[in-house]
């Protein structure tokens, strides 16, 4: 449960509380890694009239926090994902940035805008897995919906669709568990 300056944790057979976090700061964002180990929780930590937040990633088992790092504040409208234990997935802007520890400098950025004719993109989705990003978007001006995937590890494009007349589509995570028949499932 996530509440303005406190994460905590309860089990649910007997229900207690397993661990909790109290933190300086108000939490900006959060987000749990595809397989529900780790979550990535941003709060304000402010220095001065510099705005900055504290990234933890803390084990959604035991509550130890593994990674503790200050970073620049994220945009108001910044959307944050976890692809893998250690990738933050960041969405602003148009722009998909993924950082691993120490978080200090985005290891790629794509601009989703320059897959555009003309003016910005819009109507953004965003998923992403330890292998993949993927994104779902229009561009204003264009009457036409945009898909692609991305390598997690280095942001190279290796699917990249377009379709004329269309609206961009909504993108929902599966796992191999939510889906039958994928990896020997009936």
């Amino acid at each position: 449960m996530v509440f303005t300056e406190t994460v905590i944790s309860y089990g649910v057979d007997p229900v207690r509380r397993v661990w909790r976090h109290d933190l300086p700061g108000e939490v900006v964002a959060t987000a749990l890694s595809p397989g529900g180990d780790v979550l990535l929780v941003r709060h304000r930590d402010d220095i001065g009239p510099f705005g900055r937040e504290r990234l933890l990633l803390v084990d959604t088992e035991r509550g130890r926090v593994s990674v503790s790092e200050t970073v620049d504040a994220l945009e108001e409208t910044a959307e944050i994902r976890l692809a893998a234990e250690e990738q933050q997935v960041t969405l602003a802007d148009g722009v998909v940035e993924v950082s691993t520890p120490p978080f200090k400098e985005p290891d790629w950025i794509v601009d989703l805008d320059e897959a555009c004719e003309e003016g910005g993109a819009r109507e953004i989705a965003l998923v992403s897995n330890a292998s993949t990003v993927l994104s779902a978007h229009g561009c204003e001006g264009e009457d036409a919906a945009h898909v692609r995937a991305l390598r997690t590890e280095s942001g190279t494009v290796f699917w990249d669709q377009r379709w004329e007349g269309a609206e961009p589509p909504r993108l929902h995570s599966l796992s191999s568990e939510q889906v039958t028949g994928v990896d020997g499932a009936p």
